[in-house]
């Protein structure tokens, strides 16, 4: 019986010291990747956010990009086929655009299809990031003149979530303050909402990214992807 007992003694000693050899470059990595973290320029939170959506299989509705300051309010009543009566995007909106556009494709982050209002400041935004649009009056905002309540906007936006998703890309809507109102929630100009489809027709909001992040979130995870490399290769035993 000591034989024995001995036997099963070291049998799992080298169970436990096997463990330990595998563990070991594993906390090392999660060390390195959390010092990484100490040092990025936006919340993690925020990171773990675009990560998710690298998978696919959710929604991101942007409010439209900057505009001018020329005119601040549309020419009404709405003619949808004349730009020069709409509030537009400035430069800097339309730079901007080409930013988050880029900043999709530096991430990997496929996209399947893009959905924008009629009016033009949000095609346009559409265009310049992602060179591609649909048009929906699904996504215009609430608005007295054309009768169009804020619960009317807020089913519009869920049931494009809850029916458009596609397995494994993400689906982009560009849209107006008035939608994220019908939501609970204030988004500034060029700024997203992550959504993802719930119960009974409902959405879940993930999280919020700002236009000027999208940038700072690529440089984030491009050093955090080389501390996971870093730390594969430098671990010896």
């Amino acid at each position: 019986m000591d034989w024995r007992l001995k036997q099963w003694s070291l049998i799992f000693l080298a169970f436990i010291v096997g463990v330990c050899l595998i563990a070991f470059p594993t906390l090392a990595q999660q060390s390195q990747v959390r010092q990484a973290y100490g040092h990025t320029h936006v919340d993690p939170k925020v990171i773990e956010l675009v990560q998710n959506l690298q998978q696919g299989g959710y929604a991101l509705f942007f409010r439209h990009e900057r505009t001018a300051l020329d005119r601040l309010r549309d020419q009404r009543p709405y003619d949808l086929n004349n730009c020069t009566g709409q509030r537009m995007l400035s430069p800097a909106g339309i730079e901007a655009s080409k930013e988050i556009g880029q900043a999709f494709k530096r991430l990997n982050i496929p996209v399947a299809e893009v959905l924008s209002s009629p009016l033009c400041r949000t095609k346009d935004t559409a265009k310049f990031a992602f060179d591609q649009v649909s048009v929906t009056k699904q996504l215009m905002g609430e608005d007295r003149d054309i009768q169009r309540s804020r619960i009317e906007v807020g089913n519009d936006l869920k049931q494009l979530v809850n029916q458009r998703i596609v397995a494994g890309k993400n689906l982009v809507l560009v849209g107006h303050f008035g939608s994220s109102l019908a939501l609970d929630r204030v988004l500034s100009e060029g700024e997203a909402l992550v959504l993802k489809p719930a119960s009974q027709g409902q959405v879940q909001i993930m999280g919020q990214i700002t236009s000027a992040q999208w940038g700072d979130v690529v440089r984030d995870i491009a050093r955090l992807k080389k501390a996971s490399t870093s730390a594969h290769s430098s671990v010896e035993f």
